[in-house]
């Protein structure tokens, strides 16, 4: 069962939120509709989370306006009201309906992509303008250009179209009292209209044309100090935004990029917008990004003049955010309405009909307290007229309707859904007398239920930015709702539109013209039961508790000096020579050329962001010694890990790991790096770590560890313990568990992290261990051993010192530490026996090579290997991580003559012996020394562990409990 099903199965059976009714103007956010205002003076991007596309602002006194495109939806060219740029509500459209041509009405044809585009709004003199394009090579043979003007906000609007086009409009009224447009694409112009800026008095005049801009659109014009400034943008999604300035309104014109930044939304870079000066002086910026299916939202970013130049955003990256906009008084949150008991006289204005509605064929009035929507002749609902859609919103968002449809005749297809290009929904079809609930995808029908008795239906759509995925359920009682159909995969068929919640009612036969449903209420939730804002389950590190000053010894120096070695190999030559890692078309790394095997695809990067995580945390980054900058250190770091989650298979089609052999270990490197860094990602990249962490730790509830012997002494597994793979399993549960205690599923993924990490370090002598651990006997916990007395490892089939210092089996307290939680008492269990192993049990000569002896030998960082090894003789990394555990920790104490600091001491100075013959401080000189493909990535994972281990027990020291588990089954 998939982590979608499992969390849309919890909903189940929950009480449907009564919302408060959507007026024509605000609704307060009850609906739980996203919201930029932060409710302490600053505010959060985006500014609306829902298809805002191509905005325009002004000012007007206390006021602020803006418009959106929205192309063949009516009314159309939406107008929003706010008093504070950051809380917005509807003012209402400058639009109608289209009048000329008869595809608006859906009659001979359609005009998708057509309409209102690029919109543009001005005051001047006591009236408002909004103009826009209607585009050619949609549909219609001449594209055009209008303006439409009001007195007021609210309308009544008058629209005049010019026989002209000019594309993307930005109009511009100078103050020598000319009036001004500027438009084009790469080719720009600027036309002079008359006074009434109703009609043209001076043709285009061309005025740049620069190649290094392709498709520079998007243009709005400015006067500030006596200078012309166009703002527009170019490259589209990929793009910037590009700046143009003159002295004088033709130019010539001087250009500048003054943002180019995709952090909030990466691969998706801000673009496209409206500028305004407030009453204080200081300029904004409303700008937008594509969010794929959910669609172009508006940011609002801050304006610092430079030179002459509006640099929008903060150190030229867009804010995720900032303190709101000075004006001077607060005011309360305030979002665009949703919710709709169609208990008013006049349709609310959250509404929008796909294309020109038939106004004969719907009524708020004929049932009051419904909306009646009757059947025009249709072959599909691409063709349906009537169709009344609102926006489909983020970060994740639910539409509800309870429906009525006694009134249907035969043909009718009548319910709710998600239309774009595919589209999806749930209907009730009458056939003859018999009424057939359907679900149709892409106008297909998937599943029905024939003899549907019901007269009255709830239908529930669920969609999420995490995939564009939207999910569709059915309920005859109001309350249990039941999966039906399969899952949309949300998409821009029709291009630069973006989905919406849609309520139907169209007919396939002529007899059943005419017929109705009514449609009760339509309630949104701005959360839902497939991925709701990631803050929900995640509890982000509070780094305000580890205040205190790094450690300051000699262990502790060395380590971070040879964390800081790792760091700077892997940000120069292995980021550029080695790996020569490039973006691909997604935005993220292209790991998947660099090998045909997904161990050295994900682990290897995933190792190194932690390493570079661990030492931008913590505090000790060193430019100097890594010849990096901070700054680029960190989107290196965050840009590796959030490229290993993006290629997750639960993150998308077409994406090739998940659910391997050792992609837990790949999947814990990624996600503790992505936890220390998690205010640094976007919500996006959140959300695909949160994905895949989920679906990494779900596999595993319903499966037990793997064991070398079974609890008769049996082999199952020949020369190779089960102590990595249950350790690596184990590592990402209680991972998963702290990181993510809100998920349904955290105390599950901790009793089965306790279950694997007992399994891992297992004795032939705990099958009969009465000692309780976690509420029961060790021997009640596991089902087999897979360590051999007193505490060595068998792995490729020989005693395997290497396996005995497993950096994933002493991990935990630097995750449950960063949590300020108690680490389990498991996640201990016999790693003293362990380290009297590697320390203390002597092993004969013969039968084991020569000379014989202890695996740590006395006065120096060799080590003895009993039967010999496959990995190389030069590797002291691993112990050295396990040496300074187990002085900081304690685990010791059996080790006789010498402790763990002793030979600590002597593998870390090893270590940075090592790395110190070269100059990019990588490790190893060859295979001899270690002849794993991924050792200069271990490096770094090794001494970004111990560095933690030493940091954090100076901040907070590890304290262990013994609780019994809780599993919430």
């Amino acid at each position: 069962m998939s982590l979608k099903t499992k969390l849309l199965m919890v909903s189940i059976g929950l009480l449907i939120v009564q919302f408060s009714k959507a007026q024509t103007g605000s609704q307060q956010p009850t609906a739980k509709a996203w919201t930029a205002d932060k409710g302490d003076g600053t505010y959060k991007n985006p500014l609306l989370w829902g298809d805002w596309a191509d905005p325009d602002v002004i000012r007007v006194g206390d006021d602020f306006y803006f418009v959106s495109t929205s192309m063949q939806y009516v009314p159309g060219a939406p107008i929003l009201h706010s008093k504070d740029l950051v809380n917005w509500e509807m003012a209402g459209y400058a639009i109608n309906k289209y009048d000329e041509d008869p595809r608006y009405n859906l009659q001979g044809g359609s005009l998708y992509r057509n309409g209102s585009w690029a919109s543009t709004i001005r005051y001047h003199n006591g009236l408002f303008y909004v103009g826009f394009c209607t585009p050619y090579g949609q549909g219609i043979k001449d594209g055009h250009f209008s303006i439409c003007t009001a007195k007021d906000i609210k309308g009544p609007w008058k629209r005049t179209i010019f026989p002209e086009y000019m594309y993307d409009p930005g109009l511009f009224f100078d103050d020598n009292g000319k009036v001004y447009v500027a438009h084009g694409q790469e080719k720009l112009f600027i036309t002079e209209l008359n006074a009434d800026a109703l009609s043209v008095k001076t043709p285009q005049k061309e005025i740049y044309n620069n190649k290094s801009y392709p498709y520079l659109e998007g243009s709005h014009m400015y006067k500030v100090n006596g200078k012309y400034y166009i703002l527009a943008t170019t490259g589209g999604t990929k793009g910037r935004q590009i700046c143009l300035r003159s002295d004088n309104v033709y130019g010539p014109y001087e250009s500048k990029v003054v943002i180019k930044d995709d952090k909030l939304y990466p691969g998706n870079f801000l673009h496209q917008g409206g500028m305004l000066q407030l009453k204080d002086g200081s300029w904004w910026f409303i700008i937008m990004q594509d969010r794929g299916a959910i669609g172009r939202v508006p940011n609002l970013e801050p304006v610092t003049w430079v030179d002459g130049w509006p640099m929008l955003g903060v150190d030229g990256k867009g804010v995720a955010s900032y303190t709101k906009p000075n004006v001077g008084k607060t005011y309360p949150v305030k979002v665009p309405a949703t919710s709709d008991e169609f208990n008013q006289p006049t349709l609310s204005l959250q509404w929008q009909w796909n294309h020109n509605p038939d106004n004969e064929k719907w009524s708020l009035k004929e049932r009051k307290g419904y909306m009646r929507l009757h059947a025009s002749v249709a072959n599909d609902i691409t063709m349906a007229r009537n169709t009344l859609t609102q926006r489909v919103q983020g970060p994740a968002s639910e539409g509800i309707i309870e429906m009525e449809v006694s009134g249907l005749k035969d043909g009718n297809s009548a319910g709710f859904g998600i239309f774009q290009k595919p589209h999806a929904y749930i209907a009730v079809k009458k056939v003859s007398n018999e009424k057939i609930l359907i679900m149709v995808n892409d106008n297909k029908v998937i599943d029905s239920v024939k003899n549907f008795t019901a007269n009255k239906i709830w239908l529930k759509a669920n969609a999420t930015h995490i995939g564009y995925k939207a999910t569709f359920s059915y309920s005859v009682d109001g309350n249990t709702f039941i999966p039906f159909g399969n899952q949309l995969n949300m998409d821009l068929g029709y291009d630069w539109t973006a989905n919406r919640f849609a309520l139907l009612n169209f007919s396939t036969k002529k007899e059943g013209e005419g017929g109705y449903a009514d449609f009760n209420w339509f309630h949104f939730n701005g959360q839902n039961s497939l991925e709701s804002d990631p803050s929900t389950f995640v509890t982000p590190i509070n780094w305000n508790k580890f205040q205190k000053k790094v450690p300051n010894t000699e262990i502790a120096n060395t380590v971070k000096t040879t964390l800081l070695n790792a760091n700077r190999y892997a940000l120069s030559t292995w980021f550029h020579n080695v790996k020569k890692y490039q973006l691909d078309s997604s935005g993220y790394l292209d790991l998947k050329s660099k090998s045909k095997v997904n161990e050295y695809r994900y682990r290897f990067p995933a190792a190194m962001a932690f390493g570079l995580a661990i030492s931008i945390k913590t505090g000790i980054y060193n430019p100097t010694i890594t010849g990096v900058s901070l700054k680029e250190a960190k989107e290196k770091a965050i840009l590796l890990a959030t490229s290993v989650a993006y290629d997750h298979k639960v993150n998308g089609t077409n994406k090739v790991w998940g659910g391997d052999w050792q992609a837990a270990h790949w999947a814990y490197y990624t996600g503790y790096s992505a936890w220390l860094l998690w205010d640094e990602l976007s919500t996006k990249d959140q959300a695909n770590i949160i994905k895949m962490m989920v679906a990494e730790a779900d596999r595993f509830l319903p499966t037990a560890p793997l064991y070398y012997k079974d609890n008769t002494g049996k082999v199952l597994f020949v020369g190779d313990s089960k102590i990595e793979e249950d350790a690596w399993n184990a590592e990402l549960l209680y991972l998963a568990a702290v990181m993510l205690p809100n998920h349904p599923n955290s105390n599950k993924w901790l009793s089965k992290s306790v279950e694997y990490l007992i399994a891992a370090t297992s004795l032939p002598t705990d099958l009969t261990n009465p000692k309780i651990l976690h509420g029961q006997p060790v021997s009640s916990w596991i089902k087999g051993y897979n360590m051999e007395e007193p505490g060595f490892v068998i792995n490729h089939g020989i005693i395997h010192p290497q396996y005995n210092a497993l950096a994933s089996m002493i991990n935990a307290p630097i995750v449950f530490s960063l949590a300020e939680k108690p680490t389990p008492e498991a996640a201990r269990f016999n790693l003293d026996k362990i380290y009297y192993s590697v320390t203390t049990h002597r092993f004969s000569s013969p039968p084991y090579k020569a000379p014989g002896g202890t695996m740590y030998q006395e006065g120096s960082p060799e080590v003895y290997y009993p039967e010999g090894s496959d990995w190389g003789f030069g590797v002291y990394d691993n112990f050295a991580n396990l040496d300074v555990a187990a002085f900081t920790y304690g685990w010791d104490k059996l080790a006789q003559k010498h402790k763990g600091q002793y030979w600590a001491k002597l593998h870390i100075q090893k270590v940075l012996a090592q790395q110190n013959r070269f100059a990019d401080k990588h490790t190893y000189a060859d295979d001899h020394e270690n002849s794993y493909l991924g050792k200069e990535e271990a490096i770094a994972s090794r001494m970004g562990s111990a560095w933690m281990t030493v940091w954090l027990q100076q901040q907070v020291p590890a304290v262990y409990d013994n609780k019994p588990m809780v599993n919430n089954d």
